[in-house]
């Protein structure tokens, strides 16, 4: 059974970009996703010296929307998030010209290097995790602004995620490998279905244009956060 059905999916990414959904995180996505690639096109990557405060300062007012730092025991979360940013800025320039469907071919220690510099933001005293277990959520949101090829993987996603995945509702911290292994399957199964790549490079052809790299990540994360409602 695949992983993804192409009727749901398409029913997913309509009933999503509408009502209060749309304007609070469908939007505030498209809205960065234009600027971030446009931005790309014409100058360095976001995060190099000369854009991470700037790129910083727009993702902080969606994180806080996201509520991505909600109980967090780090009381300047958003401090050590730009140097996060700062931090993962060679990493994230090797990351950007590849999408979900190239995901195995992406060097494992840029991705890693990602995941650490992300996941502590969360953490006590932003202190890197020593077991490497983060809240799934405070590496994706972020990452998935920034990539667009991750799911943000919240509650409801995580609710609706095939048990083939072995991931469970209420497991709010991943290790780097479980991560790793759930995004490889997905890419793998994108990858054998030459319709659903199809159908969303025209989705996102119509929602940013053809310039603009196919959030993969972002698609599929709506899809399950949709699936089961």
């Amino acid at each position: 059974m695949s992983l993804i059905d192409l009727n749901i999916l398409t029913n997913s990414l309509r009933s999503f970009s509408s009502g209060y959904r749309s304007r609070k995180y469908d939007q505030q996505f498209n809205e960065f996703w234009l600027w971030k690639n446009n931005s790309e096109l014409t100058s360095k990557p976001i995060l190099d010296e000369d854009n991470v405060t700037e790129t910083w300062n727009r993702l902080r007012k969606i994180l806080r929307v996201w509520q991505t730092y909600r109980s967090t025991k780090n009381e300047y979360s958003y401090r050590d998030l730009k140097i996060s940013l700062t931090d993962i800025s060679e990493s994230y320039k090797e990351l950007r010209p590849f999408t979900l469907l190239d995901f195995k071919k992406i060097p494992k220690c840029h991705l890693e290097s990602i995941w650490h510099g992300l996941g502590r933001v969360k953490e006590p005293g932003g202190k890197e995790n020593e077991e490497g277990e983060y809240f799934i959520i405070a590496v994706c949101k972020p990452l998935l602004l920034l990539w667009g090829q991750t799911l943000a993987f919240d509650t409801n996603v995580r609710f609706s995620l095939p048990k083939k995945l072995d991931v469970w509702m209420k497991e709010h911290r991943w290790t780097f490998t479980k991560w790793y292994n759930v995004m490889k399957s997905l890419s793998g199964c994108i990858n054998s279905h030459p319709e659903i790549i199809e159908f969303l490079e025209s989705e996102s052809a119509r929602r940013f244009g053809i310039n603009v790299q196919v959030p993969y990540g972002r698609f599929l994360d709506i899809y399950y956060f949709e699936k089961n409602k």
